[in-house]
């Protein structure tokens, strides 16, 4: 099995993936890799995002590789502000998720904040108002 892994969050650098969330999900991933050969796991990282920020054992093992999202090379925190721009990019990384060949999709909650992703402001409508 094709499993992917959100690793957007090291598009945010040192000071989350060392820590938190991030910190999890490569201990996570690294105790699932001492119990299993079999499944291949590909993290799903953004362009430019600094891959020395992967524990070197994960980034070594056989049964892992690293792909980049090309679509991503804005990296910025916080991600997008505008709806249509957000929806577009998300639109994009779940085609190039599926073009990767991914069986079973990982992702972490912390995972939103990085581009792309959702808008910022949670206060907006998102949904046109009825007229009726």
């Amino acid at each position: 099995m094709r499993i992917g892994i959100d690793y957007r969050i090291l598009a945010v650098g040192s000071r989350l993936v060392n820590r938190g969330m991030g910190r999890y999900t490569q201990q996570q991933l690294r105790a699932v890799l001492e119990v299993d050969a079999e499944n291949e796991y590909v993290l799903l990282c953004n362009a430019g995002a600094d891959r020395s920020l992967i524990e070197p054992a994960l980034r070594v093992a056989p049964n892992v590789t690293i792909r980049s999202f090309p679509g991503a090379a804005d990296v910025s925190y916080p991600a997008v502000a505008d709806r249509t721009t957000a929806l577009r990019r998300a639109e994009e990384y779940q085609d190039w998720v599926d073009a990767q060949g991914i069986d079973l999709y990982h992702a972490t909650p912390r995972s939103c904040c990085t581009s792309p992703s959702w808008p910022a402001s949670t206060s907006a409508r998102w949904w046109p108002r009825s007229t009726t």
